[in-house]
């Protein structure tokens, strides 16, 4: 899920507690869908045994795919199944509604 805050997009998600601890979030960015998750994340978040939601935020200024996945590193790292999201973008402010009328004091 995501939501915009003072000019910038925080993207959390949830995860299941696991045994294994030795893991992380792998997040990247990109323009297009479906993310290349060969390459390296663009940012990583440590999975903690005691934590189950988690955050980050990006600077977004144009629709983007990202992909969030947790890998298990090591000489051959393991990286589990990717989740998208789209986030839209757009500067257009929105239209008020017809029946409210703004006036300044």
């Amino acid at each position: 899920r995501s939501s915009i805050s003072n000019s910038a997009t925080k993207i959390e998600w949830s995860s299941n507690p696991n045994a294994v601890d030795d893991c992380f979030f792998g997040i990247w960015y990109s323009q297009n869908s479906p993310v290349d998750i060969s390459r390296q994340p663009d940012n990583i978040i440590w999975y903690q045994l005691s934590q189950t939601e988690y955050q980050t935020t990006l600077n977004q200024n144009a629709p983007t795919h990202i992909a969030i996945a947790v890998i298990r590193p090591g000489n051959e790292a393991e990286i589990g199944i990717a989740q998208e999201l789209f986030l839209d973008w757009n500067t257009t402010l929105p239209k008020a509604p017809h029946n409210v009328v703004i006036t300044n004091k």
